[in-house]
């Protein structure tokens, strides 16, 4: 006998795969926009350092591309955190869902071990109404 959760359990598994390929998605765009703001804050890093050398980049040339840098810097740390509220988001979503097919599992499960119960019960009454027939044409 096939359990009534079988189909609902390959959805719950199918909708937890596809919250875990969403988690995976979003930490990768989370960990490439940390990577980007590394990048900018070391290219303003670098500026700064050159301007401050004696035979450094002149100030004037130097100040713009530094506030441009800071600029993408601000944006990229204002994405980054837009990111990894989305991370977070996925890894709740990855969470209901795995709560939600491990509830169908165990639903499916205790369907599977009550069917088996209920099939061994009945091979069980089969052997004692055989043991019986045969206790009673021994009685003959």
């Amino acid at each position: 006998m096939k359990s009534p959760y079988a189909a609902l359990l390959a959805v719950r598994r199918a909708e937890e795969k596809e919250a875990e390929v969403a988690l995976t998605g979003a930490n990768r765009a989370a960990n490439h926009l940390e990577e980007a703001l590394s990048r900018a804050r070391a290219a303003r890093q670098s500026w700064v350092l050159a301007l401050l050398e004696p035979a450094g980049a002149p100030a004037q040339a130097s100040l713009p591309i530094i506030g441009r840098i800071e600029s993408v810097e601000r944006q990229t740390d204002h994405d980054l955190a837009g990111a990894l509220r989305v991370v977070e988001a996925a890894r709740l979503a990855l969470l209901e869902r795995r709560r939600h097919r491990e509830a169908v599992e165990r639903l499916h499960l205790a369907h599977l071990a009550e069917v088996a119960r209920q099939a061994e019960r009945r091979a069980q009454a089969e052997l004692d109404e055989i043991a019986t027939l045969r206790h009673a044409g021994n009685s003959f």
